[in-house]
């Protein structure tokens, strides 16, 4: 009994990596047909990328003022202002600090 929940546990792990992998070859697919049906439109499009702080003399990272939280949001928190709560704006696609140009420019 114990063998057999094993094999269908196993059946079922490979079963949802394929799940997986045909979304994210799909979510690939519409993403790229809805950037030539932009490009058809002549539709502006609009990406930030956030980019890393650079680390002051003091080693210490810095508060982030920018914050990813989305695949197409940002938040800024205006820390001069006493934690002032956050200012949201969505884009086209927010990319990351470790997002490469190569990416950036597919």
């Amino acid at each position: 009994e114990l063998s057999r929940l094993y094999a269908e546990d196993e059946y079922a792990n490979v079963e949802d990596q394929d799940l997986v992998n045909r979304f994210e070859a799909k979510s690939k697919e519409c993403r790229m047909l809805s950037n030539q049906l932009a490009d058809l439109k002549g539709a502006i499009r609009v990406f930030v990328r956030v980019r890393p702080h650079d680390v002051p003399a003091s080693g210490k990272e810095p508060e982030h003022l920018v914050k990813i939280v989305g695949e197409k949001t940002i938040a800024l928190t205006d820390f001069d202002k006493g934690h002032t709560p956050e200012k949201t704006w969505d884009f086209d696609a927010v990319f990351n600090t470790r997002a490469s140009q190569s990416r950036v420019y597919k």
